[in-house]
């Protein structure tokens, strides 16, 4: 009767759903290796001044002043190098490094809405805040600090096997400055302490 029928709905229902989790989850495998093997393929994302905004063998991509329609913005791209510095940090680094070279061309900062991903010129408005997202992805995926409401939390590190320590001076949290200072020790790992704390 009625009730069979909503039973064969029911058990219809669960099925289209885990066929859709497999699906997906293996879309999203396939997209997490595709980002992480940049260096040995060619794909159509992979830009000298990564990610664009469409895809680079589309017909519409345009890199020069279209907005949604080809060039890059670090809004999204920040959530990637986020993620990838929690998978796999070597890309994150990677990635890291060409933010930087955008952002920071011959050193000096010129940070803009968005860029043309061949070429890595700015576009729109100027003195844009993206510089603040990728402070707060080194800060919480890098040096493991973590800003709360009550206080900076200390985690372990995640930073290259190169590094040895590393130091902030004048960190600014809920009206005060910070400084700290982290150290690599081959028996306890990384040790990061506060060692200044001043008024505003």
């Amino acid at each position: 009767g009625v009730r069979r029928v909503g039973v064969g709905l029911l058990y219809l229902l669960f099925f289209f759903l885990l066929l859709l989790f497999f699906f997906s989850s293996r879309s999203r495998h396939t997209r997490y290796i595709s980002v992480t093997g940049v260096q040995t393929c060619a794909l159509p994302i992979f830009a000298p001044y990564p990610f664009p905004s469409l895809a680079m063998d589309d017909p519409d991509f345009r890199p020069a002043d279209s907005y949604w329609m080809g060039p890059t913005w670090y809004s999204y791209n920040i959530y990637i190098l986020r993620a990838l510095f929690r998978r796999d940090p070597k890309a994150g680094w990677k990635l890291f490094n060409r933010f930087i070279d955008t952002l920071m061309p011959n050193g000096i900062p010129m940070i803009f809405e968005n860029y043309n991903p061949i070429t890595g010129v700015g576009y729109d408005s100027a003195n844009f805040g993206w510089q603040g997202m990728l402070v707060d992805v080194v800060l919480r995926e890098v040096l493991g600090i973590t800003p709360t409401q009550e206080r900076l939390v200390v985690s372990k590190p995640n930073c290259p096997d190169s590094w040895s320590e590393w130091s902030i001076r004048h960190l600014y949290f809920q009206g005060r400055y910070f400084d700290l200072h982290s150290k690599r020790h081959e028996r306890d790992g990384w040790k990061t302490q506060i060692v200044g704390v001043f008024g505003v």
